[in-house]
């Protein structure tokens, strides 16, 4: 199986847009979380209806994000953080979208 990368284009101010990821409109809601245990948090939401699918994702590198939600994307596709400097640096208030990016990783289609 052929593996699809598409950088989700971000900037480290925080910001919603409208996206189309594995053939589907979203939008995509991103705060920075000033606390001790904040950072950036991802929201999604269902470009056509307006329904909140996931709310209050961290942006953490080394996981899958969307493993817990089989059901938006299935279970072959990936939402990862990737780091352009320390492997496992988890995106600062600074760094998101040129040392810290957001790669969504898809089955290629036809």
């Amino acid at each position: 199986m052929t593996l699809k990368r598409l950088e989700i284009p971000l900037s480290s101010i925080p910001e919603t847009f409208s996206i189309v990821l594995g053939g589907r409109d979203f939008r995509l809601t991103l705060v920075w979380i000033e606390a001790p245990e904040g950072g950036w948090v991802l929201d999604i939401t269902d470009g056509a209806s307006g329904e909140a699918l996931v709310s209050g994702l961290p942006l953490i590198t080394g996981a899958n994000l969307l493993e817990p939600y089989p059901e938006i994307f299935g279970k072959t596709a990936r939402l990862e953080v990737e780091s352009r400097g320390e492997k496992d640096a988890t995106p600062t208030r600074s760094s998101l979208g040129t040392l810290s990016r957001l790669i969504f990783i898809s089955p290629e289609t036809e």
